[in-house]
């Protein structure tokens, strides 16, 4: 037995193809009304993304600056520690 002779014949009109002629017209329609929204979307992260590295680039900066600057201190410190050690020995 045929499974169109169960069907009615309006769901045996969806094997003919001019039925897809709507929706074949109406995707692209709505990709090309969504591909300018999201491209201004991924424009705008972008811009944020790279303000954001500028920034993480200048905090790495200055933390690297002052980590230098602690292992200077602490370098002194133990010269200081140094001398005092072999003043004590003499």
């Amino acid at each position: 037995m045929k499974l169109s002779i169960i069907l009615p014949n309006d769901v045996n009109l969806l094997r003919k193809k001019e039925v897809f002629i709507l929706p074949n017209l109406f995707l692209p329609m709505l990709a090309a009304i969504q591909a300018p929204i999201i491209m201004m979307s991924q424009n705008h992260q972008d811009t944020k993304d790279r303000l954001r590295s500028e920034l993480d680039y200048r905090v790495n900066l200055k933390a690297e600056l002052e980590i230098e600057e602690i292992l200077q201190r602490v370098g002194k410190l133990e010269e200081m520690l140094v001398e005092r050690a072999g003043a004590e020995y003499e």
